[in-house]
Parts: structure tokens; C-alpha cells; sequence
């Protein structure tokens, strides 16, 4: 059976889902400022304070960040597995355009 993970089409459309959503996430991260309902409702929801984490983490001070919300690490994480995806992507494609 073949295996349709590494097929370029399929690759392409992996790609182009991880860049819209590193952009929406930039986008909320570091443009939008607006409040969500976690402020007008008066509750938190599950990313209160992972802006501010983000921010604290970008600068290095990781236990500023982890004060302001544990499972910053899980946003490095993703990234680092969107990366990680892309370049197995790109090396299995090329290694299948060396062998024709």
C-alpha cells in the first residue's frame, strides 16, 4: 500500500494549513487587541494569561511565563512539530525526486 502521507499534493495542503494557523495565531497573539469572553463574562477561560506567556517566553523569562500559563509549552511544542513535519516533508519529497 502506498503511502499517501508524503504524496506532494497532500504536503502542500499540510503546509498551507500550518502557515494559516501560525498566522491566525500570530495574528491573535500580537495584533489583536481586543477582550474576549473570558473578561466581559467575568470567567476564565482555558487561555487566560497565554499572550502574556507567550510574551514572557519570546524574552527568554520562562518561569514569568509558566506563572502566566502552565501549558506554554504546548504552543512551542506544536510549533516545533509543524517545523519538524515540514522539513520530513521536504527531505522524503526530495529523496523521491532523486530516485526517478
Amino acid at each position: 500500500m502506498k503511502n499517501k502521507y508524503y504524496v506532494p499534493e497532500f504536503v502542500c495542503a499540510r503546509i498551507i494549513i500550518f502557515f494559516v494557523t501560525s498566522l491566525v495565531g500570530v495574528y491573535i497573539i500580537f495584533i489583536d487587541k481586543s477582550n474576549y469572553l473570558c473578561n466581559s463574562e467575568g470567567f476564565g477561560c482555558p487561555l487566560c494569561g497565554m499572550k502574556t506567556a507567550i510574551h514572557h517566553a519570546i524574552r527568554f523569562r520562562f518561569e514569568q511565563a509558566y506563572s502566566s500559563h502552565p501549558l506554554v509549552w504546548l504552543i512551542f511544542l506544536i510549533a516545533f512539530l509543524f517545523l519538524a513535519d515540514i522539513v520530513i516533508s521536504f527531505f522524503v519529497l526530495h529523496k523521491k525526486r532523486l530516485q526517478r
